[in-house]
């Protein structure tokens, strides 16, 4: 979901912005990405929680806060929860601007939520200079990814559109 919240909308912003402004199943696949990246933020959240401490009888806010703050991970998934509620109220926010500014909204808060998980990756294991290039050619990559996800995700929606429309 990350990846396609990143991708898509540098898609309609390289390959479709000439055409009309008529992009209203990109909208929703928008909202629809940054609402999975939240919700499944939310559950590594508790899955992380309840697997570090007691957590299985009953929610411990303290415990979970402190996870959050005093954690790398729990430091990195609040960042990707804020990351991804900030995609849900561009969305809002930007329900009727053109689809361009929120292709730019989106491409921001999706590159940087997506280049968050090269930071709870392997790549984040590394310490001093070879690590901070490990980890930024991590993030890198993952943004290469999330470009060629979100093109081919939204390409499959063209051609499903086309076929349906009898000019494929």
């Amino acid at each position: 979901s990350a990846a396609v919240l990143f991708g898509s909308p540098l898609f309609y912003l390289y390959a479709l912005k000439r055409l009309p402004d008529d992009f209203a199943w990109l909208r929703r696949l928008f909202f629809a990405a940054g609402a999975a990246v939240f919700v499944s933020c939310g559950a590594a959240v508790l899955l992380q929680a309840v697997s570090l401490g007691d957590v299985g009888s009953g929610a411990d806010i303290a415990f979970l806060c402190s996870m959050l703050s005093e954690t790398g991970f729990g430091k990195v998934l609040t960042l990707r929860l804020v990351l991804a509620a900030g995609s849900i109220a561009a969305f809002m926010a930007l329900t009727r601007t053109p689809t361009v500014t929120l292709a730019y909204a989106e491409t921001i808060l999706g590159g940087a939520l997506l280049a968050s998980y090269a930071w709870t990756g392997h790549a984040a294991a590394g310490e001093g200079l070879a690590g901070s290039v490990h980890t930024a050619s991590d993030a890198l990559h993952l943004l290469a990814a999330g470009v060629w996800i979100g093109a081919l995700v939204c390409l499959a929606i063209l051609l499903r559109h086309a076929a349906i429309a009898g000019s494929v």
